[in-house]
């Protein structure tokens, strides 16, 4: 990962330092007057180049729930929690090509201070206030308030892609099943989208993750990309007949399901001196905070 997704994170949170905005009570919009604005004011960024001629710039990973964040600089530091305003798009890789998924807004806040009001959206935002590394290998990405001086909320909207869970719902389960040209099934959706996100580009993110929380040794980073190649094929297989049918059987879904508790159990029975950071690792992939 190069140096300046590192530090990305921080360097937006850092300019809070100099701003002394104050966010104000959100007008009362209702969900629906809110993402007919938001749409009217992204739909021309279905165009990942039209996003890039306005200044959006892609910042750390492809999140098997989130897709890649694509961040405008100079409107994070606009400070405004405007609808038709993100600081943040959100896309994911469908057949080769860039798909506009959800948006995201930022808001600087200094110390005790509280994210914009906005009824509908209470208890989703959430801080980022560490690298990208750090950052990104959070469950889920915390709702925690943080202590220190500089701190960054944002807050997910799934305004052109639905979200089962809820519009401002940070993760969206149905992404990795988008990806693949399939339907999300209504039985054991979570953990077969989580094994779904193995057959994509999203997989990478597992890969990360490990590496980041174990600092594995050349041969136990083997093993586990060993562990990991195999489960990509069976998912892959797994799910193959489905995405050429448009949907997956109950059980289909369940033997999809199945592969992500057999995944974990494989990597702790390959590395079993590492059980317990695995097992931590899971907890933090699998968005269990949610």
């Amino acid at each position: 990962m190069r140096a300046i997704e590192r530090t990305a994170v921080a360097v937006l949170v850092a300019v809070a330092a100099g701003c002394g905005g104050h966010p104000r009570r959100q007008a009362a919009l209702s969900p629906n007057d809110f993402v007919t604005a938001a749409r009217a004011g992204t739909a021309r960024y279905a165009s990942q180049e039209a996003a890039i001629a306005d200044g959006f710039r892609r910042v750390g990973t492809d999140f098997p729930a989130m897709g890649e964040h694509w961040v405008n600089l100079p409107q994070v530091m606009a400070d405004s929690f405007t609808p038709a305003r993100p600081s943040v798009l959100t896309y994911i890789t469908v057949g080769g090509v860039p798909r506009l998924a959800g948006v995201a807004y930022t808001k600087l806040l200094t110390p005790h201070e509280q994210p914009p009001d906005f009824a509908p959206a209470r208890g989703h935002w959430h801080e980022h206030n560490g690298s990208i590394v750090e950052e990104s290998f959070l469950a889920g990405h915390a709702t925690h308030v943080s202590s220190g001086e500089l701190r960054l909320a944002i807050l997910h909207a799934w305004i052109w892609i639905e979200n089962p869970d809820g519009l401002f719902v940070t993760d969206n389960w149905s992404l990795p099943f988008i990806r693949l040209g399939t339907a999300m099934p209504s039985s054991h959706g979570r953990d077969a989208a989580r094994s779904a996100a193995l057959a994509t580009a999203a997989a990478d993110y597992y890969e990360q993750a490990i590496d980041a929380a174990l600092a594995p040794s050349a041969a136990e980073r083997s093993r586990v990309e060993a562990t990991l190649a195999e489960y990509r094929r069976r998912a892959s297989e797994d799910i193959q007949a489905g995405t050429a049918r448009g949907r997956l059987t109950a059980v289909e879904a369940e033997r999809l399901a199945s592969l992500w508790p057999d995944l974990w159990q494989t990597l702790e029975t390959t590395l079993p001196a590492r059980a317990e950071a695995l097992r931590e690792v899971r907890h933090r992939v699998s968005g269990m905070t949610h």
